[in-house]
């Protein structure tokens, strides 16, 4: 990184941390936007398949579901993986942070991948990650400045 970008940066920086200080109430609206800017683009990565996306679609289109139809919707319901995302924001002042999470118990293979596995507990391949949260979070490293000018924009039009 250049002298030139590191004292942008830096500048950016004292600038957001003044704001909220000044503004807090708008700096945690605006961490709040933010948090559901992510959590909308994780949610449009994440793949949602196999049954369960079968009952939901007929669900969506007015259809009956059968007995085991509806036993596999409740079923996957509960660990539906774009439904299982959680946000909260956390600390005061400069510290306050937005906490992402979630509730799903099969997330982290998803996110990262696994083993594939038979009855005989023999390796039989590998199922790659999607990294949908990882490739979110490096979009919003290069979104995240344009944003946070944005904000300071915005809060100085109130002076």
């Amino acid at each position: 990184m250049s002298d030139f970008e590191e004292q942008g940066l830096k500048e950016l920086q004292d600038a957001i941390k003044q704001i909220a200080d000044e503004f807090p109430f708008e700096m945690e609206t605006a961490l709040e936007q933010m948090g559901k800017k992510f959590k909308k683009a994780v949610i449009e990565k994440t793949p949602v398949g196999g049954e369960a996306s079968k009952a939901r679609e007929k669900l969506k289109n007015g259809k009956a579901l059968s007995k085991k139809q509806r036993a596999v919707h409740r079923r996957a319901s509960r660990h539906a993986l774009d439904k299982s995302y959680k946000t909260e924001i956390e600390g005061y002042g400069e510290s306050k942070q937005m906490n992402f999470w979630s509730e799903a118990p099969h997330f982290h293979l998803v996110e990262r991948g696994h083993k594939k596995v038979n009855k005989k507990h023999h390796v039989t391949g590998f199922t790659p990650g999607v990294h949908m949260v990882e490739r979110t979070c490096q979009e919003f490293e290069e979104i995240l400045p344009g944003e946070a000018e944005k904000i300071i924009e915005k809060v100085t039009k109130k002076l």
